[in-house]
């Protein structure tokens, strides 16, 4: 990205219509996510018409993937703070060498995590999150091909970071686009098989029909969805690299362990701003897998995929909050790198106001066609009415759950922006420990699993409010550099 786009941006994001702002920096990013999570829909689509109980394992990857990237997020939200103001103050060398530090570091992390995520898989998933013996086997398999991706993962994950906090969305936005098309695209083709037909040409006989060539490859099922994923990444990143570094080539960007070992202050200033993030991370992230394992042990299969099909809707909220919420932090970074504190303030209330009302008018159809959509992937067919009622019951507590959620991911884009991240991360972090505080009282009170799902809406509720309070304080807006 050129210095004058960058200059571009910044004069938009410090002096433009704050609701225009957003949506211009949003959308592109809002409509990426939307396109990726699309993707995890069509899969569970695809992995729905294998057996409806295996739209589950992707989301137990999610779980137990998502355990060790805080060891990620410690570097990336500090990343999206300090490029964003240093950008915003206009010090590009600064903004040069920690963008360096950043992708050397998602590197070497990306590396670590390989090894760790595979080497503990077995026993983990079958002993910690408590998979059902009937997905285990399909779950570890497709655990283990996704974890060789992980290197790709967050080298393009820092990449994307980078990016959007130099104001930029749109870059990432159409490279989010990219790999969706491809995993669309590759995984029906691995899942289910297919058979080509090569037609021979003995001159100058005319071709005849008894001359083709038949090349049938084989339906890998899980396999296949898993090596889609691999394959659109590893493409997607070739496209990235090349964009990035012409982008980030008058920033005088480079790789660098030497230089890695040599940013003292770097590092303290990402322990300082990124440790409660991760730490907060790491505690959601376990608090999804004890919440995980008791939807496996109240429910079983059922109850799995029933929350994997019921948060299928969650994805469209995804999609909002990863978009706007980059578009909030680079706001409010560089809002306040630049002094410009009430415009920070009117960004964060505009931002809520149109993030809830766009949150509820997507879930609520949901529910209203809810027999439709339960239909739509088999759960009478293989889990009975059981699967239907449990099914009924999260859809019907979903505009809630998900509507309150909003108020949370907002003050964490707010931490993240403004540097003061550790109100934001107990708030993140004890979203789903919530669940778990109240599951343990409704269940023995209800004897059901919806007692799980009622438990998601009354934390949800709960913490929101705690994020208002927050917010209205005002103690996030003090710049950081």
């Amino acid at each position: 990205m050129s210095r004058a786009l960058i200059e571009r941006y910044r004069h938009q994001i410090l002096f433009g219509p704050i609701t225009r702002t957003l949506v211009s920096l949003g959308a592109p990013l809002t409509l990426s996510a939307l396109g990726r999570n699309l993707l995890y829909l069509v899969d569970g689509i695809w992995l729905s018409r294998l057996r409806a109980s295996y739209i589950s394992i992707p989301w137990i990857y999610h779980v137990y993937s998502n355990l060790f990237m805080c060891i990620l997020l410690l570097f990336t939200v500090p990343a999206q703070a300090i490029i964003s103001q240093y950008i915003g103050r206009g010090d590009r060398e600064s903004a040069g060498r920690a963008i360096s530090f950043y992708l050397t570091t998602a590197i070497l992390i990306g590396l670590a995590l390989l090894v760790l995520l595979i080497g503990i898989a077995p026993l983990f998933l079958l002993y910690v999150v408590s998979v059902p013996r009937e997905l285990y086997q399909q779950t570890l398999i497709y655990t283990t091909i996704l974890a060789l991706g992980i290197p790709m993962a967050t080298l393009n994950r820092m990449l994307m970071v980078s990016l959007y906090s130099m104001g930029d969305t749109r870059t990432p936005a159409y490279l989010a686009t990219l790999a969706a098309v491809y995993n669309m695209v590759l995984d029906p083709i691995l899942m289910f098989g297919f058979t080509v037909y090569i037609p021979t040409i003995s001159w100058p006989i005319p071709l005849s029909p008894s001359k083709i060539i038949t090349l049938k490859a084989p339906a890998l099922g899980v396999v296949g969805a898993a090596l889609a994923c691999i394959i659109s990444d590893a493409i997607v990143l070739a496209h990235t690299v090349p964009i990035a570094l012409y982008g980030f080539k008058w920033l005088n960007v480079k790789l660098s362990l030497r230089m890695v070992l040599q940013s003292k202050d770097l590092f303290i200033k990402t322990l300082k701003v990124g440790s409660m993030p991760s730490i907060s991370f790491a505690a959601s992230s376990l608090a999804l897998v004890i919440f995980t394992r008791l939807i496996a042990q109240v429910g079983g299969v059922t109850a799995l995929t029933a929350f994997r099909v019921s948060m299928y809707i969650a994805y469209f909220i995804d999609a909002l909050i990863v978009g706007f919420n980059s578009a909030i932090v680079a706001m409010v970074g560089q809002n306040l790198g630049a002094k410009n504190i009430d415009r920070a303030e009117k960004t964060v209330w505009s931002a809520l106001l149109l993030l809830t009302i766009l949150a509820i008018v997507i879930a609520v159809p949901f529910y209203i066609f809810s027999s439709n959509y339960i239909e739509f992937f088999g759960i009478s067919r293989e889990l009975g009415e059981e699967g239907v009622v449990v099914t009924r019951t999260l859809l019907a507590l979903t505009p809630i759950i998900l509507a309150t959620r909003i108020f949370v991911a907002v003050s964490t884009a707010i931490g993240r922006g403004s540097g003061h991240t550790r109100i934001p991360s107990i708030l993140s972090m004890m979203r789903v420990w919530s669940w778990n505080i109240a599951s343990s009282i409704l269940i023995p009170t209800l004897q059901t699993v919806s007692a799980l799902w009622y438990s998601m809406a009354i934390g949800n509720s709960i913490l929101a409010i705690a994020a208002v309070v927050w917010i209205s304080k005002g103690s996030w807006k003090k710049p950081i550099v």
